[in-house]
């Protein structure tokens, strides 16, 4: 049996599920906002911005009420 994510916890706590909007402030002060998707590569797994990271990487990532 294949288990999908559903949901997963940002570095500040709070819980997002796919299609949620996050938004960080990268190295250079710039806001970068996105949804969290689906990892093509691996439909089992959702992440953030870049696949190669884990969610939780993004220490000052914080839901966006949309």
């Amino acid at each position: 049996m294949f288990l999908k994510q559903h949901k997963a916890r940002l570095a500040n706590g709070q819980t997002v599920r796919e299609g949620d909007l996050v938004e960080f402030t990268n190295s250079d002060g710039e806001k970068c906002r996105s949804p969290i998707e689906r990892d093509v590569n691996n439909p089992k797994r959702l992440f953030f911005w870049n696949n190669a990271f884990e969610i939780i990487d993004y220490k000052n990532a914080e839901k966006v009420d949309a």
